[in-house]
């Protein structure tokens, strides 16, 4: 990798892990560094584009804010990464710690609720009820 290729890729790191932290409700340095037992200096550094983190503590960032690695690497990262707020990744936690009977409800009952909006805005906006 060449000195260009390095640089380029702290600034597309520092770009991605700027956004990602002010997109989850402004999370700190602190905050973060506290989440990935770093440094707070070491956060900011990262920041700043005067270096980067190894690939596990890539991972394990990826792993807090919901999104796979190539987010933080690549120019176009898979298409299907999405930045989660807080409350979908505690959905997704407790839909996780489901067995299958409760998971199907909630599957069942998110679905209902998803029906019943779009239906409500067809009402709202004159195209009719079922």
């Amino acid at each position: 990798m060449t000195t260009k290729d390095y640089d380029d890729m702290k600034t597309l790191f520092s770009k991605r892990l700027t956004d990602i932290m002010e997109k989850r409700g402004n999370e700190n340095q602190k905050e973060l560094s506290q989440v990935l037992g770093v440094s707070e200096s070491t956060v900011g550094k990262w920041l700043l584009k005067k270096a980067m983190p190894r690939m596990g503590v890539i991972q394990k960032i990826a792993d807090h804010y919901g999104v796979g690695k190539s987010y933080f690497l690549e120019q176009n990262p898979v298409a299907y990464e999405y930045i989660l707020s807080n409350e979908e990744r505690m959905l997704i936690s407790d839909f996780r710690r489901l067995n299958e009977q409760g998971q199907e409800a909630a599957i069942g009952t998110v679905h209902a609720y998803t029906l019943m909006a779009i239906y409500a805005k067809k009402d709202m906006s004159g195209a009719g009820s079922i």
